[in-house]
């Protein structure tokens, strides 16, 4: 009789599971996080998309996004004139450090654009991730993203 009721657990554990997964309860939402706005998005429903910087012209440090449901995200700048748009990563929320990017367009890597540019950058181990502007004199600059949460792969 043990078994049975044990059994009978696991089977509505699994149901109530599935029907969160179906519903997609709680896993699209927005909060504010150390002064500066942080955007919490799950992949569990497919890539979702980010703006980091919308027609910004001036020093900025960009709307973070929370990495933590994804192992890579692609992002399109658009509208650098005289900027750098560096790359940056965190753990603790506090202390930004640069990532390397992969250029889309030619392969190089490097931890900013100072031209027009599609990136990705991979945040396995990143809390968050954001695009600051520094150095800025001209442009009316976008940079938007969307992450996805590749598999990892284990070898045989």
């Amino acid at each position: 009789m043990k078994n049975l009721l044990n059994d009978r657990a696991v089977l509505i554990g699994l149901l109530v599971v599935l029907a969160l997964c179906a519903f997609g309860l709680g896993l699209n939402t927005a909060k504010l996080l150390g002064g500066g706005e942080v955007v919490e998005m799950a992949a569990a429903s497919g890539p979702s998309s980010h703006t980091f910087l919308s027609a910004v012209v001036t020093d900025t440090n960009g709307t973070a996004l929370d990495t933590r449901f994804f192992s890579t995200v692609g992002i399109q700048v658009e509208g650098i004139v005289t900027a750098t748009v560096t790359f940056e990563g965190t753990i603790d929320g506090a202390t930004w450090y640069g990532v390397y990017s992969t250029n889309l367009l030619d392969g190089s890597q490097n931890v900013a654009l100072t031209a027009d540019g599609l990136v990705a950058v991979p945040t396995a181990g990143l809390a968050m991730l954001r695009a600051r502007v520094s150095g800025y004199s001209g442009g009316t600059i976008t940079a938007k993203a969307i992450g996805i949460n590749l598999p990892s792969w284990t070898g045989p």
